[in-house]
């Protein structure tokens, strides 16, 4: 066979096999599209923009911490604040981040120096949150017209190391106002953590003299506060549709 007979037909078996090839690759499985990079985490400190509501871990649980606490002072056993308490780190609650907080008799607290008299603290039935009105930038953990037995009788703490530290208050043996008798048994706590959790706890949830209205009255939830000049208000808040009682226990985790 002559040298040029065989070069033709060896470039033909290569211009064939080249075809074969083509073909098989556009019939082959197509490659794998690339993986979307993960989305970025945002950092501790950006502000909340809002909170789910759900039940904390198995493992936050109420803990008497009254014997070996601080305790607040107020300024009298019915509808009063407490002083000035210093928070142990910066506690992010929405868009703001507070260092300092009063304690309320009528189980609650807040963040804002904006704070009302006491006819408008206090509580006339259950309300759904965000409210305008005085307190904002608060946690509500009871909110209802209670009544202390003693001066000692709100506490706190802090429990954990940084990060992870938890400030507690809590609200020991009052009892409901307007009971015919000094009776009943309230015992809760606010847990507010370094991220911005915040756990309420209820011990005992005991209404005492025949109030069959009490506790289902109570407002149970958060709100922030929306400075407008001199004035506060809030315009977010996340509401607990649940009556305190004994061993319940609420969470309520931010979203950044």
């Amino acid at each position: 066979m002559k040298l040029t007979h065989i070069l033709v037909t060896l470039g033909i078996i290569g211009l064939a096999s080249g075809v074969a090839n083509a073909k098989g690759s556009r019939a082959g499985k197509a490659p794998a599209a690339p993986k979307a990079s993960p989305a970025a985490k945002p950092p501790a400190n950006a502000s909340i923009t809002g909170y789910t509501l759900g039940t904390p871990p198995a493992d936050v649980v109420f803990a008497d911490i009254c014997g070996t606490g601080s305790h607040a002072k107020m300024g009298n056993l019915d509808s009063s604040l407490s002083e000035e308490i210093e928070l142990p780190f910066g506690f992010p609650l929405y868009a703001g981040r507070y260092t300092k907080a009063k304690v309320s008799t009528d189980g609650w607290l807040a963040f804002s120096r904006f704070l009302m008299n006491s006819s408008v603290r206090r509580a006339t039935g259950k309300l759904t949150l965000p409210d305008f009105s005085a307190p904002n930038a608060a946690v509500y953990v009871f909110w209802e017209d209670l009544h202390l037995r003693a001066e000692d009788g709100i506490c706190f703490t802090t429990v954990g190391s940084a990060p992870n530290r938890s400030f507690v208050v809590q609200w020991n043996h009052a009892y409901f106002e307007n009971n015919t008798t000094p009776d009943g048994e309230l015992t809760f706590q606010a847990r507010l953590s370094e991220d911005g959790t915040v756990d309420l706890l209820y011990d005992k949830v005991t209404a005492g003299s025949g109030r069959t209205d009490r506790p289902a009255s109570a407002t149970i939830g958060i709100e922030n506060e929306e400075k407008r000049g001199a004035e506060t208000g809030g315009t977010q808040g996340l509401s607990s549709p649940a009556t305190p009682s004994a061993g319940l226990r609420i969470r309520f985790s931010p979203t950044r």
